[in-house]
């Protein structure tokens, strides 16, 4: 290539950053968000009346249970999945993909497949 017809460093910068400059203030399209689910009562689920019948034996007391077994609190969280309805709100700090968490995965995605809300 002939340097005779390289255009000066100062020229190239000039035209160059203006450019650049108007590229960067250029907007994004509008984000079209998902509709949100309408606001349900909970105390009409049936998860809700069952937990509500567990917690008369603490007679108004509020109350906890351990769950001091793995699987024992696996079982429990692939029910709580199977009997949400309208949403569930997942969020843990650890998760591999073991067989554990390919059933959590798989048990979420079908939640979701059957309207359930996973934010």
């Amino acid at each position: 290539m002939n340097d005779k017809y390289r255009p000066p460093v100062c020229l190239t910068l000039l035209l160059l950053v203006p450019a650049l400059l108007l590229t960067g203030c250029a907007r994004l399209p509008p984000r079209e968000l998902p509709d949100e689910p309408p606001l349900v009562s909970i105390i009409d689920s049936p998860l809700y009346q069952d937990i509500e019948k567990l917690g008369l034996k603490y007679e108004g007391d509020s109350g906890f249970e351990l769950l001091s077994d793995g699987m024992e609190a696996l079982a429990v969280r692939l029910r709580l999945i199977q009997a949400a309805q309208t949403s569930l709100d997942v969020q843990y700090y650890i998760w591999h993909d073991d067989l554990v968490g390919q059933v959590m995965a798989n048990r979420l995605l079908k939640a979701a497949d059957r309207g359930v809300n996973i934010p």
